[in-house]
């Protein structure tokens, strides 16, 4: 009984919202406009925070924000839906390859892929992604994982709330504009009515009251004909899913016949690694399977070690596997994976 009443509440809410939106577009352009005024913008970074609209002059105030500020703030955007633009020199902005059938979903697959590209826990950063190209014949996705860590959005996301503003939107501005970003387990705010607001929408529903019954009649048999289709189909994409999953295998093992190939042995590897590290680097594991290389120890710098790997032409882009912890003595521990550049392994010595 509780799931049956917990599923109409859903459908006749998610029916009320499509409802609004429909009544939304059917106002005119200066009737919206002053209805639903769009969301205010706060950018911040770069040690200030500007608050900017469509009409009307930029307020900027120094950050951390001052009691004057504070109140300045509350001023310009309380009771207003408010989206927070944070600068691109706050955030981490990381490459990424993936297999193509990722994108499917492709926010979980970034989301194991946060702790292995940066120093930072899944938790302590709101992150958002962006597709750059897909690469169709090698069956692959480019995208850009992009991420912020919560000591410096949160301070920004309670300054908003403690002015008396809902909070709309949350992105990144990067050069290729903005890309939008969550934190771990928020979720959308509801949108709060002021009360000439509410009394305009509740006229407009009153005045068409009588024909809500048949759209949502219509929506909920599209919504039926699409779950059958969507079981319909589902055999087909699980079939093209086991295809997918063998291509990939043997792609995985054609690599592996590269790797082989090249000729590149531990000893070489390892010796490799000596020369590049400094006499402060001190190896405690280290691991080498199908062209990929592992490695834990002790260094003063773990970014000079990942800098220096990168730079050798021997081996492909390093990956933090977890965390760097500060040891004893000012040095910090890593562990690091990297793979052999199979084109410069294939030089004549």
């Amino acid at each position: 009984m509780n799931a049956s009443l917990d599923r109409l509440t859903s459908a006749a809410g998610q029916a009320w919202i499509w409802w609004l939106g429909e009544l939304k577009q059917c106002l005119p352009v200066r009737t919206r406009a002053l209805l639903l005024p769009e969301p205010m913008l706060v950018r911040a970074g770069g040690g200030r925070l500007v608050v900017a609209e469509e009409a009307g002059s930029a307020l900027e105030l120094p950050w951390p924000l001052t009691p004057e500020g504070r109140k300045a703030l509350a001023g310009r955007i309380g009771g207003r839906d408010v989206r927070v633009l944070v600068a691109e020199e706050e955030a981490l902005v990381c490459p990424v390859r993936l297999p193509l059938t990722a994108e499917r979903a492709l926010s979980q697959a970034l989301s194991f892929e946060i702790e292995r590209r940066t120093p930072f826990f899944a938790a302590d950063l709101a992150s958002g992604h962006r597709v750059r190209a897909r690469d169709a014949t090698a069956n692959m996705l480019d995208a850009d994982l992009v991420a912020v860590p919560r000591r410096v959005l949160d301070p920004v996301l309670a300054a908003v709330s403690a002015a008396g503003a809902t909070l709309a939107g949350l992105a990144v501005q990067t050069p290729d504009g903005p890309v939008p970003i969550q934190a771990p387990g928020s979720g959308a705010r509801p949108r709060r009515l002021s009360r000439f607001r509410f009394l305009a929408w509740a006229g407009a529903v009153a005045a068409i009251l009588v024909g809500t019954a048949l759209p949502v009649i219509r929506a909920e048999q599209a919504r039926v004909r699409v779950h059958d289709r969507i079981a319909e189909l589902r055999p087909r994409a699980d079939a093209v899913a086991e295809t997918e999953r063998q291509v990939d295998a043997l792609a995985a093992q054609a690599r592996r016949l590269d790797g082989f190939r090249a000729g590149i042995t531990a000893q070489m590897a390892l010796a490799a690694l000596t020369e590049i590290a400094d006499d402060s680097t001190h190896l405690t594991s280290f691991s080498m399977s199908d062209g990929t290389i592992r490695i834990e120890g002790h260094t003063g710098s773990a970014t000079a070690l990942v800098a220096a790997l990168d730079a050798s032409p021997l081996f492909g882009e390093p990956v933090f596997q977890s965390p760097v912890v500060p040891g004893a003595q000012g040095r910090e521990r890593f562990s690091l994976a990297l793979d052999i550049d199979m084109s410069a392994a294939e030089e004549p010595r």
